[in-house]
């Protein structure tokens, strides 16, 4: 082999092996700060050199929050939430900040291609909506709501039937009654958007939705929520359809 030969292999290798190097590491760094347990701060070319400054002063937590969530809300008004899953990497924060900012933003504020577990930006979180609808990145790496999908197996949903959602100010318990593929329709298209249903003024408003989301279920549950049960609802991209959504939905298990 000439030098010339050599020369251009070895170049070669070397971008080769940056590339491998920087996507392993934007993988690893994309599950360390989406994690609960935030790590020091650090910047990477997945985020943006500086970190942007809140617009409004950051809140004094409340004496009545949960310890835990007063030390992330001291960092970062926009948290309202943790979203736990047992035996499941899903032991996330939950953001909210009116937009769909934290798609790909961490909880720096940095952006992120995997960004943050966030409330949907048409919900209402103080009062509380009916429905909670929660968006997460279906990551190939598995992180976020990456394994979602798994609920497809019936069995699988039976290993984990019930989800921990913890706000600022309690832990609640909520367990799954629906699990379906849907899509992101035309407007104009007459069909079930799962995502347009916030808050419930009446019953039957309430009952519809219910209805709907059993309806497309890939198996009966079984569990039929009640007009007054507070709803969780889990959406993530699926990539088997144009604009496809794979959808959780839960409700909240009374005291």
């Amino acid at each position: 082999m000439n030098t010339k030969r050599f020369l251009i292999l070895l170049l070669t290798i070397t971008l080769l092996f940056g590339f491998a190097c920087s996507a392993a590491k934007e993988e690893t760094e994309a599950y360390g700060t989406a994690q609960v347990i935030i790590p020091e701060r650090t910047v990477s070319e997945t985020e943006s050199v500086s970190t942007p400054v809140p617009t409004v002063p950051l809140k004094t937590p409340a004496p009545d929050m949960l310890p835990e969530m007063a030390e992330y809300y001291a960092q970062n008004n926009d948290v309202v939430g943790k979203l736990t899953i047992e035996d499941t990497v899903i032991d996330y924060l939950v953001m909210y900040s009116g937009d769909d900012y934290y798609i790909n933003h961490n909880f720096y504020k940095n952006y992120q291609r995997s960004g943050c577990l966030y409330v949907d930006k048409y919900c209402t979180v103080d009062p509380r909506d009916t429905n909670l609808l929660i968006h997460g990145h279906n990551m190939k790496s598995g992180i976020m709501f990456g394994a979602l999908d798994k609920y497809l197996d019936e069995d699988y949903y039976k290993d984990h039937k019930y989800i921990t959602y913890t706000t600022l100010y309690e832990v609640e318990t909520y367990e799954v009654f629906a699990v379906f593929v849907s899509q992101v329709f035309k407007k104009t298209d007459t069909v079930f958007k799962y995502y347009n249903f916030h808050n419930a003024e009446t019953e039957l408003e309430y009952n519809k939705f219910v209805n709907n989301c059993r309806a497309l279920s890939v198996f009966d549950t079984g569990v039929i929520p009640k007009f007054g049960d507070q709803l969780l609802t889990l959406s993530t991209c699926d990539y088997s359809k144009e604009d496809g959504r794979m959808v959780v939905v839960a409700r909240k298990i009374s005291e």
